[in-house]
């Protein structure tokens, strides 16, 4: 029996208002019509339209999806990357897989990619570092990457039937806590951005040493107390790291408590005036360095 990787949708983007793109090789429509070269996508009266580079009408629906055939590979223009962070910009990436386009309720669209679950993770892990990082250090961002993935999936299981996440929260006279969370997104599994995992495609370098890190540690996952963990992970740190109850949800996850990140153990911040001063200081910590090399394997 061959033992077939699982697929993943994850959304590129959403509430664009087209979608251009080039499809590098044959691509399928579900009616088996074959194309390639450069295409746009945009809504007409209630339906996506999608065109080819002369503006003829190739197919229309509420859905488009495009499959791949033998390696093709598609570019999708102008994708926005670190949204709502500074470093907020946009370019063009390239993906493995099959492409979807949904039409949203307001018009817009979200684009989708459906790829296995190994080939995901070759380019996270080429994406949040970079591809010509350590080999255990990539081995070790292989892991926990699939364990935060195979655990979101879970969680995401758990709560289908709860009524979604914005109904998770708490309520007091004082305040009104809501836990918005990777299960937000309701058309595909996960996000390409910062808010779940960076997943750039195959734009940036993913080199042998990064596929091998996949490779390697294929079916390999963390795990506590008999489950697979939330291995919710920052790839610069900030001196010591934050309870998991303080950022995520009002729950204890013992092996998401606060450390230190550095050789030496940093108090803990328990004060707005505690918290100021940690803010404005310079503290000890793993990623405080001028190491050129260092800093563009943790920023690519």
């Amino acid at each position: 029996m061959i033992n077939q990787e699982p697929l993943l949708s994850v959304g590129i983007y959403e509430r664009e208002a087209e979608t251009r793109g080039v499809l590098n090789g044959r691509f399928v429509l579900p009616d088996k019509t074959a194309l390639s070269g450069e295409f746009c996508v945009r809504p007409k009266q209630g339906r996506l339209v999608l065109m080819g580079k002369d503006g003829h009408e190739l197919a229309r629906g509420l859905e488009i999806r495009l499959a791949p055939e033998g390696n093709a590979t598609f570019t999708l223009r102008g994708v926005t990357i670190g949204i709502n962070f500074h470093w907020e910009r946009k370019e063009d990436q390239t993906f493995e897989g099959a492409l979807r386009l949904l039409l949203n309720s307001d018009g817009t669209i979200t684009a989708i990619n459906d790829a296995g679950v190994e080939q995901y993770l070759k380019s996270v892990i080429s994406s949040e570092m970079s591809a010509e990082a350590p080999i255990e250090l990539l081995r070790a961002h292989a892991i926990t990457s699939r364990s935060w993935l195979v655990a979101m999936l879970e969680r995401q299981k758990r709560l289908k039937n709860v009524g979604g996440p914005a109904r998770r929260g708490r309520e007091s006279e004082e305040e009104v806590v809501r836990w918005y969370d990777r299960e937000d997104h309701k058309h595909y599994d996960v996000c390409a951005d910062d808010h779940c995992q960076r997943y750039h495609g195959i734009t940036k370098i993913i080199s042998k040493t990064a596929e091998e890190a996949v490779q390697n540690t294929r079916g390999v996952f963390l795990v506590y107390g008999g489950e697979i963990c939330d291995a919710r992970y920052s790839k610069s740190c900030g001196g010591r790291s934050e309870v998991f109850e303080s950022a995520w949800e009002d729950v204890s996850v013992p092996y998401l408590a606060t450390v230190s990140d550095a050789a030496v153990e940093h108090p803990l911040i328990c004060s707005e005036a505690a918290a100021e001063r940690w803010v404005d200081s310079s503290p000890e910590a793993y990623c405080n360095t001028s190491d050129g090399k260092i800093l563009r394997q943790v920023l690519p």
